[in-house]
């Protein structure tokens, strides 16, 4: 399978056909096997000191690619990164081999579907008039080897669906909401599971793969902007004690750009009690910084302390800044790191199109050369 599946990559490649999120991660599942081998994203060469920290969390699932539907253009998302087990993630982890794969692109996603996210709500508007393409999305990434789904609560506030003329409790039903689609979704696809499955272990025979729900928290700047530590855990409070009890298994907060909102989620975290585990992903500007200019360094550190939060990490950051931000956060914890970036692209706008970085083909091509057996 791992030529095969390097040989569709250089076809598609050839033929100039753009490989979409799910097919990449599926590319590279199908040529990577776990070894304590990690890639530089910024210059394609192998770093063996960087690799006695990283596990390449993509070997889980073998799919067949000629024979599936899958997701055709939502943004690049490389999979999930998984470092050194603890406590309440080893099981899971274990479970999965080693490391965990991330689902990909949402909002691309819903948009192929035709769903029109051009609102304030944005992937969180298809919980209203579309839940069925919510559902098919979560669908979609599961089918093509996922272990963990984010739910489309990442714009879902109550002051957001409030805004938009939701009374209080309508705005509390459809937060519960996105988390009951993802958790529809898993049983679904467990279901089709015992009927048939091109899911794959080690030993070539079929068996479903374990999954989780994760509840997206987006950060208040996904909403405004400039507060107070107070105003942030007043503002996430309510949202979260929905989520951590709506049957989710973990709570994503996402694209946190500076180091007081990670304090706030942390003190809410402890305040509030919330009993399930957390993780905290970061949006960065460079190697060393989140979007806010603080440092990765110290944002990492609010996060390793708080006792509920089993995995640090990065999200929608360009690829080539993670090796240095992977660098830092280790230097601060031990927990499990989550590496999600963006898809690396940039926006042209004389054309109005997205350019895409041939790093992400070289990154294919160099995974796979690596790992073929």
């Amino acid at each position: 399978m791992p030529k095969e599946a390097l040989s569709l990559f250089f076809e598609m490649v050839a033929t100039g056909i753009k490989p979409n999120s799910v097919t990449m991660m599926c590319i590279i599942s199908a040529c990577a096997k776990l070894k304590d081998v990690a890639l530089s994203w910024s210059s394609g060469v192998v770093d063996q000191e960087f690799a006695a920290d990283v596990a390449i969390a993509n070997w889980h699932f073998i799919p067949h690619l000629q024979n599936r539907t899958v997701p055709e253009q939502p943004k690049f998302v490389f999979p999930i990164l998984c470092f050194s087990p603890t406590l309440s993630m080893s099981d899971f982890l274990e479970k999965c081999g080693g490391c965990a794969v991330l689902d990909g692109g949402f909002a691309t996603e819903l948009e192929r579907h035709g769903a029109d996210l051009n609102d304030l709500l944005w992937s969180a508007k298809c919980l209203v008039s579309s839940p069925h393409l919510v559902r098919r999305v979560h669908l979609d990434y599961l089918d093509a080897g996922a272990n963990i789904i984010i739910t489309a609560s990442y714009q879902a506030t109550i002051q957001g669906f409030e805004a938009k003329g939701f009374s209080k409790e309508e705005a509390k039903a459809l937060l519960r909401k996105s988390v009951e689609i993802a958790i529809e979704a898993r049983e679904i696809y467990y279901d089709k599971c015992t009927k048939g499955s091109w899911d794959f272990v080690d030993t070539g025979k079929p068996s479903r793969h374990p999954v989780l729900v994760a509840a997206s928290v987006g950060s208040y700047g996904a909403y405004l902007a400039d507060v107070t530590l107070e105003t942030l855990k007043d503002f996430h409070r309510e949202r979260v004690q929905i989520l951590a009890n709506s049957g989710a298994d973990l709570i994503a907060f996402e694209t946190t750009p500076n180091k007081l909102e990670a304090k706030a989620y942390a003190e809410l975290l402890e305040e509030e009690a919330i009993d399930i585990p957390a993780w905290f992903t970061f949006a960065s500007k460079d190697v060393i910084n989140v979007v806010s200019g603080d440092s990765i360094f110290e944002c990492a550190s609010i996060a390793n302390a708080c006792k509920q939060v089993v995995a640090v990490g990065i999200n929608c950051t360009p690829p080539s800044y993670i090796q240095g931000l992977i660098s830092s956060i280790r230097k601060v914890t031990s927990k499990p790191i989550v590496i999600y970036p963006n898809s690396g692209e940039t926006y042209d706008g004389q054309s109005k199109q997205w350019i895409v970085s041939v790093l992400l083909y070289e990154y294919t091509v160099l995974v796979a050369l690596l790992f073929q057996p």
